[in-house]
């Protein structure tokens, strides 16, 4: 397996800010089903463009500190919880004003799952508690969309609403690509609410759809895009374009997904909105046989409140060379079939990636689509991480809308004591080990301010160490420039014109003025000498 790495931070500009809606930190147990789905009040009076996600690993934990993101859509539920089957992350829907975040559940649900001994060991977690927030973006947020397909349909059960090709004419590649799904099946609860695309599918399902033992719920749109095209798949056989039914939150909506086989998909794309940026190119080889998860540094702190990370990985083969797909936040397997995709998270110097041992880092298979649509089994990527950098900045302005707090509301902190269950697997057994530990976990409710985005400053230089003097002196002669050769030299040796009105007209009646006077004295010498020239004849 062979994957490519970038790290490219942008620093994006103009009226760009950060999220307007960031909601408070919940627990999310499984243990406790209730907190299992959490519904918020945004308030926003239309869609939001982004929803992101974020699973806080907590306290005592392979990855305390880092943050996971949110996953787009259920891949399996808990029929096989007893064979394998295992799920992880929480799900983010939302409408014009509110938003529901729901988390994996059942004996083979968990909260925060980085794909156990089939992935890369390192740093393997699987928790049953992890705090939990998710942050909003208005579209005013963002600059205009640089392209907007527009609604259209899209539905699992029709072949010919199962792919979709859009062609979003930017002749560049998309900085950022949203694509919405909005349910529209009148016979679920998910009805007009909204979920967002996926990277890949986490799992292949058994080859005959009436077996028992497929997992009967799973689905979502898995989409790509390029700098031509963006393309979206819809799952087929009993896949649902939008799935949290069995398996997921605290089953007292026992329809959510489970009708759910159309609705209408947006997609909106932005041109890059970089004017300045810090990059940094890692290439690194990966075999099958490695056995380690990637860490990367970030260039500048990030702020986990206000910036927004994400982990593309686009295919160097395939049907679908060039395209680039999202990653997860959370591991969806069956270990007795194909899986594919990259689990990441965060924190504010660091970013981690889980990939497959065996299996894939993109994968599309013909349960996808319509049957002619391009697939994608690709074990060699290339990785590009991707980090919105925002600054606080003061802007003197008569829209205070856009400078001041949307929350006046003080600072409160409320402290949570619970029993944590976490799972950490060995690198070498592969055995698990389940340890109880009662946590106190601190959660904070901070006023909610509009920030805006500024340029980075260079953080680095790639220059020569040291110059001695016959090299300094040389570039000075180089760049210096005669006082001879100088525009001011030059302007001094040159009268400036002037076009005004006022010099011209008093020029000109001097002009007139002193030819007045001229004439006036020659004439006066004239008829003086006329007059004496004949005076002179007379006497004569």
């Amino acid at each position: 397996m062979y994957f490519i790495v970038f790290l490219l931070v942008t620093f994006p500009t103009g009226t760009i800010s950060g999220p307007r809606y960031i909601s408070d930190w919940v627990l999310m147990n499984r243990s406790n089903t209730s907190s299992l789905r959490q519904t918020f009040t945004h308030n926003f009076g239309l869609l939001p463009v982004k929803c992101d996600v974020q699973v806080m690993a907590g306290p005592s934990t392979n990855n305390t500190g880092f943050v996971f993101p949110g996953v787009g859509s259920s891949h399996g539920d808990n029929d096989q919880d007893n064979s394998g089957n295992q799920r992880g992350g929480v799900i983010c829907f939302y409408t014009e004003n509110n938003v529901m975040l729901v988390a994996a559940s059942g004996s083979g649900g968990y909260i925060v799952h980085t794909g156990e001994k089939v992935w890369t060991d390192e740093h393997q977690q699987k928790s049953t508690q992890a705090k939990v927030r998710v942050r909003l973006w208005h579209q005013d947020d963002l600059p205009p969309a640089s392209g907007d397909s527009n609604w259209f349909p899209m539905s699992s059960n029709d072949p010919s609403l199962r792919y979709k090709s859009w062609t979003h004419n930017l002749a560049i590649e998309p900085d950022f690509v949203s694509v919405q799904i909005k349910c529209q099946s009148n016979t679920t609860s998910l009805q007009n609410w909204v979920g967002e695309g996926q990277g890949s599918s986490m799992s292949r399902l058994p080859s005959n759809p009436s077996s028992t033992s497929t997992p009967s719920n799973w689905g979502g749109l898995i989409f790509g895009f390029n700098d031509v095209e963006v393309r979206v798949w819809a799952p087929k056989m009993e896949g649902k374009i939008m799935s949290i039914y069995d398996g997921w939150g605290n089953y007292d909506y026992p329809s959510f997904g489970s009708e759910c086989t159309r609705g209408d998909v947006r997609i909106l794309v932005w041109e890059p909105l970089t004017s300045d940026m810090c990059t940094e190119v890692q290439d690194q080889d990966i075999t099958t046989s490695e056995n380690k998860t990637h860490e990367f540094d970030i260039c500048n702190t990030l702020d986990l409140d206000k910036e927004l990370l994400v982990v593309q990985v686009q295919a160097i083969d395939g049907a679908n060379v060039g395209f680039n797909f999202y990653g997860f936040g959370a591991a969806m397997i069956d270990f007795r079939y194909n899986f594919g995709g990259i689990v990441y998270a965060y924190n504010t110097s660091r970013v981690r990636i889980w990939h497959p041992r065996t299996e894939y880092l993109i994968y599309i298979d013909d349960l996808w689509g319509n049957g002619t649509s391009p697939i994608q089994n690709s074990k060699m990527a290339k990785i590009r991480i991707k980090v919105w950098k925002v600054t606080s900045v003061t802007q003197s302005t008569t829209d205070t809308t856009q400078i001041t707090s949307e929350s006046t509301e003080a600072t409160t902190t409320t402290t949570i004591a619970s029993t944590s269950a976490v799972e950490t697997t060995t690198s070498t057994s592969h055995s698990t080990t389940t340890t109880t530990e009662t946590q106190n976990i601190t959660l904070t409710t901070t006023p909610k301010k509009k920030i805006f985005l500024v340029p980075c400053v260079k953080i680095s230089c790639n220059g020569k160490g040291t110059l001695n003097t016959t090299e300094f002196n040389q570039m000075i002669s180089e760049i210096s420039v005669s006082s001879k050769n100088t525009s001011k030299n030059r302007r001094s040796l040159t009268s400036a014109p002037d076009k005004r009105k006022s010099p011209q007209a008093i020029g000109i009646v001097s002009a007139i003025v002193l030819s007045v006077l001229l004439v006036l004295i020659l004439s006066s010498d004239f008829a003086r000498l006329v007059s004496n020239r004949m005076s002179g004849k007379k006497r004569h």
